[in-house]
């Protein structure tokens, strides 16, 4: 342990500071002190000489350090010293790993075969806690908190305590532990440790079969290992988080037994955030992160602007109060704003979109997706699918998408865009504007002064408000109905388009007259449509079907 202090002109703290070497009680080496043990230790502080030579530059080698630390009564001997991280639930304890070597009891050289034999077969962790009035002076509860074996984890590499104390430790390359994590059917993984209760438990495998068995020998156990642990804090990824990294020793070109890629699989790997799983989260009255995982989760961000973050599956999202954003993932999920101008997106799967009193907008994705937004001035994005679009009294935007799709948007200054697929629109009382889109439509707008664009498709409309409509190229129907408002009729084709009178209405009670370039149907004083640039002449019966 170095204990010196920082500055400019000496930043690591090394060349005025000091070094001491650690004691556990009267052991020489560590090996025989069992998990759950706990002894005393000391700090013994190392002769300068050993480091810096007497023009105050460090030796080159660590020989003379080596020699002076060894020597009778100033150490313990532990195999591969890995990592070191303090408790952040507990300033001043820290724990640190061995990964293990397969050097024999009490020796740094002798190599065995047998992991009965070696002095630290598989890695060990251990704790203690400094001595806040004197960090150099005794430790009374050195302790082995964990030996790793079968279920426990081996090889154990870089290490971090979490915001709640538990620790996390990956696996290295390992020397014996391959025989297990054969017997355990896995590559390295990262564990958890609980050091009140003892529990470890696996929190992420590595899956080699991903990298296939073309250059990698999958019942070659031992030879991957995931490194350089951090926790994400809860401001990025929602809540703690862990970010790694994974790297694949044994995947070589068997034939010339050199590394693929450059050996980037080994070194450099593949950086991963792993985000544990946490089924319901609720947000607090501030502006909230909330992040779900890749199985069904249940986000509540009551009071504020929070954003809420799904991924998979299927989740479900209470915005409650404030201006919130969803985000949902490749799942079915249901959202529900609440209060407030809320953003919702979808992206796949076949998703619910309910809305509250706010002005909202709803992403839905290539699923067939269920909108119901009530009040406000909505707008909806439909996308892919075959999606139901509900929306209630305000000035709502609808973009259909691409599927066949049911829109009903109420009373209010609606716009809405049917886009491709066959659409069914209906409206509440208000002047809307519809666009129908490619499909074949069927509209039927409210009361009021209404503009329908039929597009292309063979649509049917019927006109109930004072309905200004235009046709597109293809074969469209006309429901006329008396007492029910009046359509202007831009682009009628006698050739394709057809007219059906509602109610007992026949042809033999129409009136027709040429008002300059148009025709006007008339039931009476009632009047029905006015074709525009249409020749009396050309409207007979025959245009009029049930």
């Amino acid at each position: 342990m170095w204990v010196g202090t920082q500055t400019a002109a000496d930043p690591n703290g090394f060349k005025d500071g000091d070094l001491y070497a650690l004691r556990v009680g009267s052991l020489d080496f560590i090996g025989s002190l069992g998990e759950g043990v706990k002894t005393a230790a000391t700090w013994t502080k190392v002769d300068k000489s050993t480091v810096f030579g007497t023009d105050g530059k460090p030796f080159a080698t660590g020989d003379a350090l080596s020699t002076w630390v060894n020597a009778s009564g100033r150490s313990t001997n532990f195999q591969r010293i890995e990592d070191v991280a303090e408790d952040p639930t507990s300033p001043g304890t820290f724990y640190f790993v061995t990964t293990g070597t397969t050097n024999a009891k009490g020796s740094t050289s002798v190599a065995v075969t047998d992991p009965a034999l070696a002095e630290d077969p598989y890695g060990r962790l251990y704790r203690f806690s400094l001595n806040a009035a004197n960090p150099t002076g005794a430790i009374s509860n050195f302790e082995v908190m964990l030996i790793g074996g079968p279920g426990k984890g081996v090889s154990y590499d870089n290490i971090v305590v979490d915001k709640t104390g538990k620790i996390l430790l990956q696996e290295d390359e390992t020397s014996f532990g391959g025989a297990l994590m054969l017997a355990e059917n896995r590559e390295a993984a990262i564990w958890a440790f609980d050091p009140v209760t003892k529990a470890v438990t696996p929190e992420f495998y590595l899956n080699e079969s991903a990298a296939g068995g073309q250059f990698n020998n999958l019942n070659l156990k031992g030879q991957w290992e995931s490194s350089g642990i951090v926790t994400v804090p809860g401001g990025l990824a929602g809540f703690e988080s862990l970010l790694f990294d994974v790297q694949a020793h044994s995947v070589v070109n068997a034939a010339g037994s050199t590394s693929v890629l450059g050996g980037n699989y080994a070194e450099g790997g593949q950086l991963i955030l792993a985000v544990p799983v946490k089924p319901t989260q609720t947000g607090g009255a501030g502006n909230d992160n909330l992040f779900g995982s890749i199985a069904k989760d249940i986000l509540a961000g009551n009071a504020g602007d929070d954003n809420l973050y799904g991924n998979g599956g299927n989740d479900i999202f209470l915005g409650g109060d404030g201006n919130d954003q969803m985000f949902g993932g490749l799942g079915n999920d249901e959202f529900d704003g609440g209060a407030g101008n809320n953003i919702f997106y979808g992206n796949g799967g076949n998703d619910i979109f309910i809305g509250g009193l706010g002005n909202d907008v709803a992403y839905g994705g290539s699923g067939n997706d269920l909108f119901s937004l009530d009040g406000g001035n909505n707008i909806v994005y439909g996308n892919g699918g075959n999606d139901q679009i509900n929306t209630g009294s305000g000035n709502d935007t609808i973009y259909a998408g691409s599927g066949n799709d049911i829109i009903i948007a109420g009373n209010g200054i609606n716009l809405i865009y049917g886009n491709g697929g066959n659409d069914q629109i209906a409206t509440g009382i208000g002047d809307d504007t519809i666009f129908t889109g490619n499909g074949n439509d069927t509209i039927t707008p409210g009361l009021g002064n209404n503009v329908i664009y039929a597009g292309e498709g063979n649509n049917t409309i019927t006109s109930t408000g004072i309905d200004t409509i235009y046709t597109g190229s293809g074969s469209d129907r006309f429901i006329l109905s008396q007492g029910t408002g009046e359509a202007t009729i831009t682009g009628f084709n006698a050739s394709n388009d057809r007219i059906t009178l509602g109610g007992t209405l026949k042809f033999a009670d129409l009136s027709l007259r040429q008002s300059g370039l148009d025709t006007v149907l008339s039931v009476g004083t009632d009047t029905l449509a006015t074709l525009k640039w249409t020749n009396m002449s050309s409207v007979t019966s025959s245009l009029f079907v049930a």
